[in-house]
């Protein structure tokens, strides 16, 4: 028991994310503190345990997944998009990936200005899946969770600006 005690105890002392943590150091402080030289009768705790630590991990599951879901939609926005930009024109012109085996191709004055129509829509929804995704990452208008979320992260990764 004394084992489980001190791991658990430096578990919910040095991890580094919030959610969770005031609930496992408090049962580790409370719960498990009072079982420690109880003889067998600290292993009846077993079983709580095992469901404070799996209550832990699912608010750490759902802390990351509060965070990637914003930066997963985006990259398949941009993936969709780059699709769109690609399809544009033949053979990739807009999107700046011609395939280099085929010959250039000339377009007509009403391709191209079709081809700037479409290329503005597609930057407006770039724009806007740029702004959906600041806002749900932005520190200073987002709810509790998120913020908490953000700043659960790894610092080398939340501290990045290049996301």
């Amino acid at each position: 028991m004394g084992f489980l005690y001190y791991l658990l105890k430096d578990v919910s002392e040095k991890q580094p994310y919030k959610v969770g943590k005031n609930d496992l150091k408090q049962f580790v402080d409370t719960v498990l503190f009072k079982k420690l030289s109880t003889g067998r009768k600290g292993f009846e705790v077993i079983e709580r345990v095992a469901g404070k630590v799996g209550e832990y991990n699912g608010k750490v599951k759902t802390s990351n997944e509060n965070v990637t879901r914003p930066i997963i939609k985006l990259r398949a926005d941009m993936e969709k998009l780059e699709n769109e930009v690609s399809k544009i024109l033949e053979n990739d012109a807009v999107s700046g990936a011609t395939k280099k085996s085929v010959q250039a191709v000339t377009y007509s004055e009403e391709q191209v200005k079709q081809a700037v129509i479409d290329i503005n829509k597609l930057l407006n929804d770039c724009k806007f899946h740029g702004k959906d995704y600041n806002n749900h990452l932005d520190m200073a208008h987002n709810s509790e969770n998120m913020k908490n979320a953000i700043n659960d992260l790894n610092f080398k990764l939340r501290d990045r600006d290049d996301l």
